[in-house]
């Protein structure tokens, strides 16, 4: 959709662009004035409502404004970027010492502004005096040296995508009224609904002439209970919805169903096994631990997020990190994995992780081939070159604002996990049981999530024995260490579909990235380790000497019928 289409302030676009230009044209010296700056500037509302059986408990609604910038001395082929000094290291992304005003007001953002990048100019120029003088010291020919940035023609251009920010009356009725159920269930000792929204738009602007803005925004319900068990044990679960907007939480009904599960799987999880000897063999995971297993393994771990070896003067490297490269084998030969990030549906599902462009003014593809055939043959990349990728592919992502920070970084947006052998549940079983047959083992362990659905709901392990099909549910005293190269050791693939809207990120910045994985619901791994580790369960001497009121309503309510 076109900016005449969308409420845009146009406050904010002056008013970055005017500083961005001032501090150009008046920086001190040639070497001290940047090439290059983009300035961002999230403009967000933040509602937050927490009720507890049909009460509100807390209540927000509230603007902010954020800002961060990038500022580069030097030029495209070499700038202060891609270096380690010896005592100094600068963030790419770096955070005004003057925070934002939640007004837009024009001399309010500009001082802010203001405060960040006068201060990176001398910063920037200090690294860039000592990475020449290093790449002279060490002989680096320049003119062959890789270009540090990649150079871009403007993006003029602001989307939409018909997102609204509801009512805070909306907002806490909803909670008020999912909260209410749980006064069926005086077990619990603790129950609370959480619903939180963020919504906004992202204001870029550079040097480049870019200037283009796009929605940013989730919106999450929790459900949370605790309660102490036979063993005055205290412990608590949780349930937690990721939607793109309000409208798309799941509705009454389903939470109501959901809830019941949930009160009788605590219920069960109280007479629980605890399994005593350490297991080592296949196992089955489904459901989200499939998707998690994968995001893991491909992103978390940097294996299909391109970097770029930098000059290194501080004398510090991590000798232990072995990076895996294009044309390496890393999962199971009937396994491809590809990127939609421009995907904001998915049979009707909405997609949390789509995004219609980066935060460096690139697009991502409508489809990137990351893994053929089990072998990497693509990264994500931003406009940082290096050897195996040379362009940007539209991966730097820019996630929800956090803390006073527009977090940017390489992430995925949706991704499709497939496998050119898929077999159906049944055959996934006999695989696994196959398997433990040769390992002469009498059951196998299931890693599953308590509902198969789109949703963060708790683990539960399961014990299958293999000849009567029997499960047995285990205590979360056990923990699943699932070996590096686990994915290549997948042998048996579920053909349905599971759609997991959940989050991403590291270094830091964890969980500020909104992420979509549509991947198999079940696979079967040849071999992994469950082990004994700590109580799950925080002891709490102090057991209520008097039960719950709620059970005095529900006794009521049983009289009143």
């Amino acid at each position: 959709m076109l900016a005449q289409d969308i409420k845009l302030d146009s406050t904010i676009y002056k008013a970055i662009h005017d500083e961005i230009y001032r501090v150009l044209d008046e920086s001190a010296d040639s070497i001290a004035k940047p090439f290059f700056v983009s300035y961002t500037v999230a403009d967000m509302e933040y509602q937050f409502v927490k009720a507890q059986l049909g009460s509100t408990t807390v209540k927000i609604d509230q603007p902010s404004k954020t800002g961060t910038y990038r500022l580069m001395i030097g030029d495209y082929h070499i700038n202060d970027e891609n270096y380690i000094g010896k005592r100094q290291y600068r963030n790419e992304i770096e955070v005004p010492r003057i925070p934002m005003p939640v007004d837009n007001d024009y001399w309010g953002i500009r001082r802010s502004a203001w405060s960040g990048l006068t201060n990176s100019i001398r910063r920037a120029t200090e690294s860039y005096k000592n990475k020449i003088n290093f790449m002279d010291e060490e002989g680096i020919d320049k003119e062959n040296y890789l270009d540090d940035y990649e150079q871009l023609g403007p993006v003029v251009m602001d989307f939409n995508d018909n997102r609204e920010l509801p009512r805070i009356e909306e907002v806490e009725a909803k909670a008020k009224r999912i909260s209410k159920m749980f006064i069926d269930f005086p077990e619990f000792y603790l129950s609370a609904v959480d619903i939180m929204n963020i919504y906004g738009r992202v204001y870029v602007e550079n040097t480049e002439g870019s200037r283009f803005s796009f929605p940013v925004g989730i919106s999450t319900m929790m459900l949370s209970v605790g309660l102490m068990d036979s063993n005055n044990d205290y412990k608590s679960e949780s349930i937690s919805y990721n939607r793109p907007a309000f409208k798309d939480l799941p509705n009454q009904d389903v939470l109501s169903n959901h809830i019941k599960i949930l009160a009788n799987y605590i219920a069960e999880y109280d007479t629980a096994l605890v399994i005593e000897e350490k297991y080592e063999g296949p196992v089955m995971l489904e459901g989200a631990n499939v998707a998690d297993l994968f995001i893991s393994k491909l992103f978390k771990s940097g294996d299909l997020l391109s970097s770029r070896e930098v000059l290194n003067e501080s004398g510090y490297e991590d000798d232990d990190f072995e990076e895996k490269v294009i044309g390496d084998k890393i999962t199971a030969k009937n396994i491809n994995v590809v990127d939609c990030s421009r995907m904001l549906t998915y049979k009707n599902h909405p997609l949390i992780g789509g995004y219609y462009i980066d935060g460096e003014g690139v697009y991502p593809e409508d489809s990137l081939l990351l893994i053929k055939e089990g072998e990497i043959v693509s990264k994500l990349n931003s406009r940082i070159p290096n050897e195996e990728v040379k362009s940007s592919n539209g991966h730097y992502k820019t996630g929800l604002p956090v803390n006073g920070y527009v977090p940017s970084q390489l992430a995925p947006g949706v991704v499709f996990i497939t496998t050119s052998e898929p077999v159906e549940m049944q055959h996934l079983k006999t695989s696994i049981i196959e398997l433990c047959k040769k390992e002469e083992l009498d059951y196998y362990i299931a890693k599953k999530s308590l509902i198969p659905y789109d949703c963060v709901s708790p683990d539960m392990y399961i014990k299958v024995n293999i000849e009567s099909g029997k499960e047995t549910l285990l205590k979360k005293t056990t923990n699943l260490k699932i070996p590096d190269d686990g994915l290549e050791e997948i042998v048996a693939i579920s053909g349905v579909e599971y759609i997991y809207n959940t989050s991403y990120g590291y270094g830091g910045i964890e969980n500020t990235m909104p992420l979509s994985v549509i991947c198999p619901k079940a696979i079967v791994l040849e071999e992994a380790e469950l082990t004994r580790q700590t109580r799950y369960a925080k002891k709490n001497a102090d057991r209520p000497v008097v039960p719950s009121p709620l059970e005095l309503y529900n006794n009521k309510a049983e009289k009143d019928q």
